[in-house]
């Protein structure tokens, strides 16, 4: 699936691959430490890459600038009627659209799958991830526990 960003470029958004690991694994290599603080506790290393990109326990996907970097990953697990969901856009790539385009192929996935919603956990700083959290149709159920900062439950319930 190709989608055009706010800035004109496109990129390509597809399931992950087994031999997506490397590329996966550059994007996290080079996150800022900004990106880190909303994204903990996972790991944001080029084996951390790997494994996603192993794991068959979820459904992710993959967006890829023409160049064939991976610019954004996001994933749900595939147990569960209500999964968590784990989203991550390389910086200089955050605001464009990759995390709305994400969104919208996985909740299209989580119907198609049968999923009664996705829920996720979001610190309350991150004013953009809240943003487009509630922009699809995300709700604050409440506070979260996390030892890094103060953080909502979110969830989305399909009809």
């Amino acid at each position: 699936m190709q989608v055009i960003l706010k800035n004109g470029r496109a990129i390509t958004i597809r399931l992950k691959t087994s031999n997506d690991g490397e590329a996966l694994g550059e994007m996290l290599e080079n996150c800022s430490e900004r990106t880190y603080h909303f994204f903990h506790p996972y790991p944001l290393t080029r084996e951390s890459g790997l494994k996603v990109a192993a794991d068959e326990k979820n459904i992710s996907f993959i967006a890829f600038a023409d160049d064939g970097a991976a610019v954004g990953y996001i994933l749900i697990g595939r147990e569960g009627d209500v999964p968590t969901l784990g989203i991550c856009v390389r910086d200089g790539w955050q605001g464009l659209g990759v995390g709305r385009a994400l969104m919208e192929r996985v909740i299209a996935e989580a119907k198609t799958v049968g999923k009664k919603g996705i829920q996720l956990t979001v610190m309350k700083d991150n004013a953009r991830g809240i943003a487009l959290y509630q922009s699809v149709g995300f709700v604050i159920d409440g506070d979260a526990p996390d030892p890094v900062g103060p953080s909502y439950h979110m969830t989305l319930r399909f009809m």
